[in-house]
């Protein structure tokens, strides 16, 4: 009895590693594609910010993501104009990308 015991705590210990190995490989892949489509807005609202001549600040929701970006106009000391985009997954507060750019 006491072998049967054993054997049934030794299976479930398995069993629940290999669950816990699959669920850490899962949340892995989506995090990477999270990231992927990410980047992808990203880009694209770089490409809207370079075609805009309007500084300012913009933040809009697509999705599960928040895009927050902007640009600052040239100073008299600094002659380029500084473009960002910052790509947030929900509520988290650390963005997944974020892009700069000079001009």
């Amino acid at each position: 009895m006491l072998e049967v015991i054993a054997a049934v705590i030794i299976i479930s210990a398995g069993v629940l590693g290999i669950a816990a190995c699959y669920s850490c490989g899962v949340g892995l892949m989506l995090r990477h594609n999270y990231k992927q489509e990410a980047f992808t807005l990203a880009q694209k609202n770089m490409a809207v910010l370079r075609g805009n001549v309007l500084s300012g600040q913009m933040e809009k929701a697509q999705g599960r993501f928040r895009i927050r970006g902007g640009q600052q106009v040239k100073g008299s000391s600094n002659p380029y104009t500084l473009l960002f985009v910052e790509v947030y997954l929900e509520k988290e507060t650390t963005p997944l990308v974020n892009l700069v750019s000079y001009e």
